[in-house]
């Protein structure tokens, strides 16, 4: 069916999304006519939420939710015309195809369908006749080196690969069906299978200086966790970044202040899987030189290795973490203190203390970087 520009423009409502986006401080209202642009330019990959970069302003999973929507919901033909003339102008066809498409010679011909799976920007599922994959946009190859990591360790790993096309860089992964852990948290019951391969991920990520591992970036599909998203490796100042995160109810030991029956299990798996690691010391600097070239290999070597030769470093980090994990807990009193006053009368809450409530809500997370960004006076206004 041929959907003209103007039934296109008549269909896009913005009424549900730019109500939640109002309320928000950072954020700024979508257009008609960005929203027509994102369906009729092929070169705009992507529908992001106008946000000022860089100073802590949070979405809710609603509003991640509308954003998807605007796009998921227009006729399935339009959807899978345009995303082959996205793919074209972006040079992507001959790829995805030979990823997805079992040897098909068209694209047009052998989408299925396809949707936007992603948060704050767009992230593509691409559904073909007998499989489906993800293609996004990335700005590095990590993810294919931690797959390996994981493949060298003998752990579930997402099947993905890293390439550039025009100085631009993309991955394309198989599609796993599951819920990201936050999901995951608050459908099921917590067991000592779950809890041992969180530590063993928070380990790995601890040793090879992975960022940003929040809840949404562990995918769970049939009680096994796969990290996605693996954007920040060997960040120089990562363990300081942790301890943010895990003051934000956003990292793997946060959940210890929710579980602490599972304590003693987490902190004996995290140190079995450190010397674990310690044994697959060659094997990983040899992954290190062969995916980054020679200088920048030597210092992610160094980096590697000073946390897997320390000894201490088990003990050290048990310790290093007790204080955000005490944070977490203060936070989350306010957090359920937050809930109460949003039921009494949301409409005299500081913005920021709304954008708060609604970047919580069914997320263990509790005032993300509220203390990075100097906000912690919010507490007093609870």
């Amino acid at each position: 069916m041929i959907v003209t520009e103007k039934e296109l423009r008549e269909s896009i409502d913005l009424v549900a999304i730019n109500r939640l986006l109002e309320e928000l401080p950072g954020f700024s209202t979508f257009s008609v006519d960005q929203v027509m642009t994102y369906f009729m330019d092929p070169t705009m990959f992507s529908l992001s939420f106008n946000k000022e970069p860089g100073k802590g302003y949070l979405y809710s999973l609603d509003l991640a939710q509308h954003r998807r929507h605007l796009v998921n919901k227009v006729s399935r033909s339009f959807r899978n015309a345009l995303m082959v003339s996205r793919l074209q102008a972006h040079l992507l066809g001959d790829s995805v195809l030979n990823w997805g498409a079992d040897g098909a010679d068209s694209l047009i011909n052998s989408l299925v369908n396809c949707f936007d799976i992603g948060m704050g920007s767009s992230v593509y599922r691409l559904d073909f006749a007998s499989q489906s994959c993800v293609i996004k946009s990335v700005q590095s190859i990590n993810g294919s080196f931690y797959a390996h990591i994981l493949s060298l360790c003998q752990y579930p790993y997402i099947n993905l690969s890293n390439f550039s096309v025009q100085n631009s860089f993309w991955q394309l992964s198989n599609y796993l069906e599951g819920v990201h852990f936050n999901e995951f948290y608050f459908q099921q019951t917590m067991t000592e299978s779950i809890i041992e391969q969180l530590a063993r991920h928070a380990c790995l990520g601890d040793i090879f200086g992975r960022g940003d591992r929040h809840f949404e970036n562990y995918l769970v599909s049939d009680n096994t966790i796969y990290p996605i998203d693996v954007s920040y490796l060997f960040w120089p100042d990562n363990d300081d970044w942790l301890d943010r995160y895990i003051a934000g109810g956003q990292s793997e030991c946060s959940l210890l202040v929710l579980e602490p029956d599972f304590e003693s299990l987490y902190w004996k798996c995290y140190h079995a899987a450190f010397t674990y690691f310690q044994s697959l010391k060659d094997s990983f600097v040899v992954a290190i030189q062969s995916f980054y070239l020679p200088g920048i290999a030597k210092d992610y070597e160094r980096y590697l290795l000073e946390r897997l030769e320390d000894d201490r470093y088990v003990i050290n980090r048990k310790q290093q973490f007790q204080k955000p994990l005490e944070e977490y807990r203060y936070r989350l009193d306010y957090k359920s203190r937050l809930e109460q006053r949003f039921q009494q009368d949301a409409k005299s809450l500081d913005p920021l203390l709304l954008m708060y409530y609604y970047a919580n809500k069914d997320r263990l997370t509790a005032f993300f970087l509220i203390d990075y960004y100097e906000r912690k006076y919010l507490f007093d206004l609870i």
